[in-house]
């Protein structure tokens, strides 16, 4: 079982900013930003059960939901992330279980 968290983890101590801030970024000013105190890899939920069925895992069970109150927010992306929905783009958490087939 995973519970992952996709979400700018800035936000937690910045109040000036969404959870979704870094999606603006390209990943050439992400790099800026980023760090190994406080690393964020910004994978978004789909991609997390993505990478597991990769990996050769049947996903059994995926919950998620979207924060609507950020909808109105994903207009402004970095390109990386234009191919994402707006519900995938505001969606801050995802839990899953995967099973070894």
């Amino acid at each position: 079982m995973h519970s992952v968290a996709c979400n700018d983890h800035y936000a937690h101590s910045d109040k000036s900013i969404t959870f979704i801030n870094y999606l603006q970024f390209s990943e050439r000013q992400w790099r800026l930003w980023n760090n190994s105190l406080n690393y964020q890899n910004r994978l978004k939920a789909p991609d997390c059960p993505a990478l597991a069925e990769r990996a050769g895992l049947e996903i059994v069970l995926k919950k998620s939901r979207p924060h609507l109150e950020l909808l109105s927010r994903v207009a402004r992306v970095a390109p990386e992330f234009a191919h994402y929905s707006p519900e995938d783009l505001s969606t801050l958490s995802i839990d899953f279980i995967g099973r070894k087939s």
